[in-house]
């Protein structure tokens, strides 16, 4: 999931900075609608682009850790990797962890 968020915090920004430079093309809707009718381009591409800057600050305040908590998860992406994030883990998980990563019979199954 922090993946995602980060991915998707990565694309706001990438808005809101094309939108500083008038263009519209990652919403193609919006695009055709403002290449097709006697809208003023710009007043649109403003209220656009501060809606994105503050869909950005909303999600920094959702997910204040977005740095730091999927270092600290990264065990659970691949449990065969033991390393410092581990160390926060109870240490009967981490002793489990380290049976599940030297463990090269049946992958884990008992």
């Amino acid at each position: 999931m922090y993946d995602k968020v980060k991915g998707f915090n990565k694309k706001l920004k990438l808005w809101e900075r094309k939108c500083d430079e008038g263009d519209v093309s990652s919403f193609p809707l919006l695009d055709a609608h403002v290449a097709t009718t006697d809208a003023a381009r710009g007043p649109v591409v403003k209220l656009v682009q501060a809606h994105l800057c503050n869909l950005c600050t909303d999600f920094s305040q959702y997910f204040q850790d977005i740095e730091e908590k999927p270092e600290r998860l990264d065990w659970v992406r691949n449990p065969f990797i033991v390393s410092e994030s581990s160390n926060n883990l109870y240490v009967r998980l981490q002793e489990h962890l380290m049976d599940s990563s030297s463990d090269r019979g049946q992958n884990g199954i008992c």
